[in-house]
């Protein structure tokens, strides 16, 4: 291992200066910043103090004082001393050395790092010199505060609490039942679980009252989401939708607000996976689907946006434009550019319903050059002009 290159890279990546010990005393040392160079120094005892918290089997970062940091890399008889560093994260390090003489550094201000840069480097000093590789979890939870005991021991006092005052959570099986009944695509169902009467109380995932229903309706949408995706319906959409619930959400101010939104997400997914099943019990009586209409179909459905060309999908699947555009009619009783259409504009239609967008960068973003010819596919499928349509049934 070429030591030299490597401290020289650790010193000009981190900003300060590194130090090789061996067994205990300074052999080597590189700052490429010289103005800290000039102005640092680490007297004999706090030196050693920080030594004794070196560890073979993980790098250990140690602050001195409440404010300067150090990284050390320990193997064989030989220790990597990195710092001073000032780290910009508001992270709480397990170990802290107190002396009153550590040393001094006159007037240079100590580099700033974020903790990932300084994790990053004691990485790969640790895993250049050692056969095994460490990973960023295990340092991290070496040297931090855990947040997993913290988490555990918040969850006992909860448990405690909530034990003593006879509070209990809402009831798993009717949770089953609510998204049982999207994943089946049943509205009844859903409906009716909705109107289940149980002791519970839904769960605390925020001080704040309107956070904690943010929170727990994107936990719910999340939930529904992949309910959904388990009845059938394609991740992508399914997925989409999760995201745009979720980020309006946060754009609302009242718990009511958002109440109802995350009752019209979960019948909307409820929906979407019923029509799917009774697509797919249309399908299913009638003749055999060939494994390249369903590849057909969600190639195009991945590419709306594009102005794309059967040839492009037939060079994909190593086929003739002919044999391919012949095999999609046969099993679906149209061609693939009416297919094709038809997708792009039921999928113009949900942007007309809901975006904000002009119809001149709706037409552009699902692969039409000319907005009036668009507008002329639109009515033919729709019956109205795009502009009509965003007047009569978008949002107001």
């Amino acid at each position: 291992m070429n030591l030299n290159y490597l401290m020289a890279y650790a010193s000009r990546k981190l900003h300060t200066k590194i130090s090789l010990y061996k067994n205990g005393t300074e052999a080597q040392s590189v700052c490429k910043n010289l103005e800290l160079a000039e102005q640092f120094e680490l007297n004999e005892e706090c030196s050693q103090k920080l030594l004794r918290y070196s560890n073979k089997a993980v790098p250990t970062i140690v602050s001195l004082n409440d404010h300067y940091v150090f990284g050390l890399v320990e193997h064989e008889a030989n220790t990597f001393i990195v710092g001073p560093l000032e780290l910009s994260d508001d992270y709480k390090i397990t170990r802290n050395i107190c002396l009153e003489e550590w040393g001094h550094i006159s007037t240079y201000r100590v580099p700033t790092m974020v903790v990932s840069e300084l994790v990053e480097v004691l990485l790969l000093i640790h895993n250049l010199a050692h056969e095994y590789e460490l990973i960023i979890e295990e340092l991290s939870t070496y040297n931090f505060e855990d947040h997993l005991q913290s988490a555990k021991k918040n969850y006992v006092d909860k448990f405690f609490q909530d034990r003593e005052s006879d509070v209990w959570h809402n009831s798993y099986q009717q949770e089953i039942r609510e998204f049982d009944s999207i994943m089946n695509g049943d509205m009844l169902k859903l409906k009716e679980s909705w109107a289940e009467d149980y002791g519970g109380e839904m769960g605390r995932l925020a001080t704040d009252d309107l956070r904690n229903m943010k929170n727990l309706g994107i936990v719910v949408i999340t939930l529904a989401s992949r309910a959904a995706m388990r009845g059938g319906l394609h991740p992508e959409i399914s997925y989409s939708l999760s995201d745009a619930f979720s980020l309006e959400i946060e754009r609302l101010k009242t718990v009511e607000d958002i109440t109802r939104l995350i009752r019209n997400a979960e019948m909307e997914y409820t929906l979407l996976v019923h029509e799917l099943a009774k697509k797919s019990r249309i399908q299913a009586s009638a003749v055999y689907t060939h494994p390249y209409v369903n590849k057909i179909q969600e190639f195009i459905l991945k590419n709306l946006h594009k102005d794309l060309q059967i040839g492009e999908i037939a060079e994909i699947l190593s086929v003739t434009p002919n044999y391919l555009s012949a095999l999609f009619r046969k099993n679906t009783g149209k061609t693939i550019q009416a297919y094709m259409t038809e997708e792009k504009m039921k999928y113009a239609e949900q942007l007309l319903l809901y975006s904000e967008r002009p119809i001149s960068e709706i037409s552009s973003s699902i692969g039409y050059s000319s907005q009036s010819y668009f507008g002329k596919v639109f009515k033919n499928f729709s019956g109205y002009a795009p502009s009509e349509y965003k007047m009569r049934f978008g949002k107001s």
